[in-house]
């Protein structure tokens, strides 16, 4: 059993997230902050701040020494599942265009990895959850994310020749500066030039912006938002980032041979976390901030127990 003192430190890394969300949603409510500063908050986090991060991530030579092939393969195939079923849902289903399909797609299978997922990890497992949350990130920022931009941009070509919409999807995505952190970072990782300290450091500092403003963002979008609008599409994004993602990870690493007992459990931990923290902001460069926000908030509250749950079985496990 899990003592009280581990439940208290699952609290204390998730209670802030909670209360920077209401902080944003209070002021944005009050007035204090604008709906159009959110915005630009937001725009400033896809374009500068979340590339950087995602350049400085996947850039760290480290990321080249801790590769497990089983556990990349099961926790990519894992999540790419639910991405797709997602995607065809929402499609096919729910009606709704391929570029909203995608953002729904990456919420419902892409986590709070930074911020909520490798401290509960590391609550649980120490420093064994160093090599799963860097493939993890792999797996995310070089399969998942991309994928989910590519599609978005594509479904925004709507009109027009079919030449002419490749030429246009090709400038969008050649565009999106998080397309272009990820493939530098992998670019740097994998030739090991190592980044000049005085960029590193403005790149970290660019970085650490990303968790408190993507969730002052969450909560500002969330000011004036209709759940009753979008409550199947939500309903969706819920239930594949809280059930289906960790469900489709955790049976993928049953199904592959050579898996450690502790990366399994790193790997549950990691997928029941709730989604990504720019999530929204992504969503408001498709026009769709306040689904995404919705979904966002809802999932991070819900965690609570999805979360608390695996690290309960996690640490019955470990301790058996």
């Amino acid at each position: 059993m899990i003592g009280q003192a581990a439940l208290w430190q699952i609290l204390a890394i998730t209670t802030p997230i909670y209360l920077i969300i209401g902080l944003g949603f209070g002021a944005v409510r009050r007035a204090v902050v604008s709906e159009d500063g959110v915005k630009a908050m937001a725009a400033f986090l896809v374009n500068i701040a979340v590339p950087a991060l995602l350049f400085r991530a996947i850039s760290t030579g480290q990321l080249t020494k801790v590769i497990s092939s089983g556990y990349l393969f099961a926790y990519g195939l894992g999540s790419l599942a639910a991405f797709l079923s997602v995607l065809a849902i929402a499609v096919l289903v729910l009606r709704q265009h391929v570029a909203d399909g995608a953002i729904y797609a990456v919420g419902g299978s892409l986590s709070n990895t930074l911020m909520i997922g490798f401290p509960v990890a590391t609550a649980v497992l120490g420093s064994a959850a160093l090599a799963p949350f860097a493939m993890v990130l792999l797996v995310e920022n070089i399969v998942i994310l991309p994928l989910a931009l590519i599609l978005a941009e594509i479904g925004r070509v709507r009109n027009g020749a079919l030449a002419n919409a490749f030429t246009r999807v090709a400038r969008a995505v050649a565009g999106n500066p998080m397309i272009w952190a990820i493939l530098a970072g992998a670019t740097v990782s994998l030739t090991g030039v190592e980044l000049p300290k005085l960029l590193n450091q403005s790149l970290s500092y660019l970085g650490q912006t990303v968790t408190g403003l993507g969730l002052f963002v969450v909560g500002g979008m969330l000011v004036g938002f209709g759940y009753r609008t979008h409550l199947d599409r939500i309903a969706l994004v819920l239930t594949s980032k809280l059930l289906l993602h960790p469900a489709a990870v955790i049976g993928m690493m049953a199904l592959v041979p050579g898996i450690s007992r502790e990366l399994v459990l790193a790997g549950a931990v990691f997928a029941a976390a709730p989604m990504f923290g720019v999530y929204s902001a992504i969503g408001q460069r498709y026009g769709m901030g306040q689904a995404c926000a919705a979904a966002q908030a809802t999932a991070t509250i819900l965690s609570y127990a999805s979360i608390s749950l695996i690290v309960l079985v996690a640490a019955s496990l470990l301790s058996g």
